[in-house]
């Protein structure tokens, strides 16, 4: 947003967050108390044996509970219903999955183009939205701990997962977003699914190297790691702490969903007791001025500026909750990672950093002492881990202009072209019948059936003559 106002749009952003240094051209409608919503609503203590069910119903509340808050609470969306109806904005970005509730506000300001933004990746029900071929065969669903070379039984489980999915999103998750919306704003709104399949573009948070191989629409944008720049000056108490880590340094932050004032005691005694055997120094991100049982070599804060400590030269492991944007930090700063995942895409996350041999994890639901000290050991210890995650590093940065520019240019290209229809697939319109090729499929095995039929007939039909023959010359 902030890239867009510098080359002078005047961009409205309607966000939980605020920005104390918003610049000209840019106007900020909070919507406030969306995070402590979420902290009084949700526990967050998932592990790798998540049931899908649990994992699916999880994400659904996520978002019907920020949709019923964000809807009815908020002075900001009291602001946004303030606008006038018809054509205020030339351009509407928002977010792709699991905030769907605010675009049954686009019919409000007229349907003018729109850009999604994906911080997931591409999902399946994400790939919908653009016609983009997605394949259960080699394209693991973005929940699944699953590479793209699957046997037999991961094929048929991604299967299940892609078929389930889309029916839970299609008759029940988008109808009750639909529902909730309605009832706030007073009308029936137009159809999400709908609003989806007209969108202009789609800027997906994922780049070539760490996601896998797979075909893509000309109007889905890889831009994975456009929040990245290069490091700026670190605030002087970071600083001093991670200048003087002779041994290392070690991040340790869950995101801004997971407070680590909020883990379980025993959770916490464990990671106390494991840092404080370490010769590394840790900075933590915690929420809260005091942690009882401190060790020496830990260090907290309420906030991090957390990719220019990663890019610190002292810091050689990052814990983290390996969340998407998280992980990309790691990624350009050529940091490895231990990862205690708890939700969304965050597991197949860890898995893909495992699988580049960049990585290893803790189960959140089972942290011992042993587990914590011995899992940092041994990334810290072994080299291929810091060299595989440089190798990574360099790939990321071999582009040929950066995410961010590439994102700004493709969304102003959207405006110059009227929304950009030409990028459209007419896939997003075909009935899966028709996409799938089952009519063309089903004519082709009743054409099949007529002619094997015909050839049956006609075989009985010559065995006959040649009986009647047959009979004929014996007689």
């Amino acid at each position: 947003m902030q890239a867009l106002a510098a080359r002078g749009h005047q961009v409205t952003v309607v966000s939980p967050d605020s920005d104390p240094n918003t610049g000209p051209n840019l106007t900020y409608i909070l919507l406030e108390g969306s995070y402590e919503n979420i902290m009084n609503n949700f526990k967050f203590s998932g592990g790798w044996d998540d049931s899908f069910y649990k994992r699916t119903s999880f994400l659904a509340k996520w978002s019907f509970v920020n949709c019923e808050y964000q809807m009815s609470s908020t002075k900001g969306m009291k602001q946004i219903l303030g606008y006038p109806d018809g054509k205020v904005f030339d351009l509407i970005i928002s977010e792709a999955a699991f905030t769907e509730c605010f675009m049954t506000l686009i019919p409000k300001f007229g349907n003018p183009p729109v850009v999604l933004v994906s911080g997931v990746g591409i999902p399946p029900f994400v790939d919908k939205m653009t016609g983009t071929p997605a394949n259960p065969s080699y394209i693991p669903d973005y929940q699944l701990p699953l590479s793209d070379t699957m046997d037999f039984q991961e094929r048929f489980l991604n299967f299940l997962t892609y078929l389930v999915n889309d029916i839970f999103h299609t008759y029940y998750y988008l109808p009750k977003l639909e529902e909730i919306a309605s009832r706030h704003l007073g009308y029936k709104v137009k159809s999400i699914d709908e609003v989806r399949r007209n969108i202009s573009i789609l800027l997906s948070n994922s780049f070539h190297g760490f996601d896998t191989p797979r075909p893509l629409m000309p109007n889905v944008i890889p831009v994975g790691g456009m929040h990245l720049k290069p490091a700026s000056p670190l605030p002087k108490n970071l600083k001093t702490f991670l200048d003087g880590a002779k041994n290392g340094a070690i991040v340790f932050a869950l995101g801004s969903n997971v407070r680590s004032d909020q883990l379980a005691p025993e959770t916490r005694k464990a990671l106390l007791d494991a840092f404080s055997q370490l010769p590394q120094r840790i900075l933590w991100k915690f929420e809260t001025e005091d942690l009882p049982g401190k060790p020496d070599n830990v260090m907290i804060s309420k906030w991090l500026p957390q990719a220019d400590v990663l890019a610190h030269p002292n810091v050689k492991l990052f814990i983290t909750h390996c969340g998407l944007y998280s992980t990309q930090e790691a990624i350009y700063f050529g940091v490895p990672i231990v990862g205690i995942p708890f939700f969304m895409d965050q597991h197949s996350n860890f898995y893909r950093l495992k699988e580049l041999g960049v990585g290893e994890g803790l189960e959140f639901s089972s942290l011992t002492k042993n587990k914590v000290l011995n899992t940092i050991n041994a990334v810290i210890g072994n080299s291929s881990y810091a060299s595989n995650m440089k190798r990574l590093s360099a790939i990321f940065h071999d582009q040929p202009e950066t995410p961010l520019e590439r994102a700004v240019y493709w969304t102003e290209y959207v405006l110059r072209h009227g929304g950009a229809p030409h990028l459209r697939s007419v896939a997003v319109d075909l009935p899966l019948y028709q996409y799938l090729l089952l009519d063309v499929g089903l004519v082709l095995l009743l054409l099949l059936g007529a002619v094997l039929a015909a050839l049956v007939l006609l075989f009985r039909l010559l065995r006959r003559v040649l009986r009647n023959k047959s009979k004929q010359k014996q007689q």
